[in-house]
């Protein structure tokens, strides 16, 4: 199984949008900016929200290749070009892959099953649901999962999906 990308969200002491858009040209880093957020890509993706009334800063950061060493990397990066101290992150998603290694009969599974989704009209993949995160597998046996927040629930529904299909 390899992890593709994990989305975060982080609570930052309060960071005005117009002083993280003048650090930010200051530091030369593209932007976009909207109306109560900015959007930025250094190194990862990062949307910064203005402040909330409790003065704090919520950014969301994606494209965050794996957890090891990355998460605490991508904080860091937020926290230096910002000038700001990070109060508190989640792991709000990761997304990863396996496969099978075999093909799969997606119509056999979508008839036997209840949890699942599969509407080869629509898309060609069939979404199996569990209470953590979602698999999508593909006739060719490869498989993405979703929605998990942690490495334990990614590692069960892969055990599960590797010994029931």
């Amino acid at each position: 199984m390899k992890i593709r990308n994990v989305k975060l969200s982080a609570k930052l002491k309060s960071c005005p949008l117009d002083i993280a858009i003048n650090k930010l040209k200051t530091k030369k880093i593209n932007f976009r900016e909207f109306g109560n957020f900015i959007s930025f890509t250094y190194v990862y993706s990062f949307v910064v929200f203005k402040p909330s009334k409790n003065g704090e800063t919520h950014a969301n950061i994606t494209k965050v290749p794996r957890l090891k060493g990355h998460v605490k990397k991508c904080l860091s990066v937020l926290k230096k070009l910002l000038r700001t101290d990070i109060i508190s992150f989640t792991v709000d998603n990761i997304i990863a892959t396996t496969d099978l290694e075999k093909k799969v009969c997606l119509e056999k599974i979508s008839r036997e099953r209840k949890n699942v989704v599969y509407n080869n009209e629509r898309f060609p993949g069939l979404f199996i649901k569990f209470r953590y995160g979602t698999s999508i597998v593909y006739h060719s046996g490869k498989i993405v999962i979703v929605g998990c927040k942690t490495v334990r629930r990614l590692i069960k529904i892969k055990k599960w999906l590797h010994a029931h299909i």
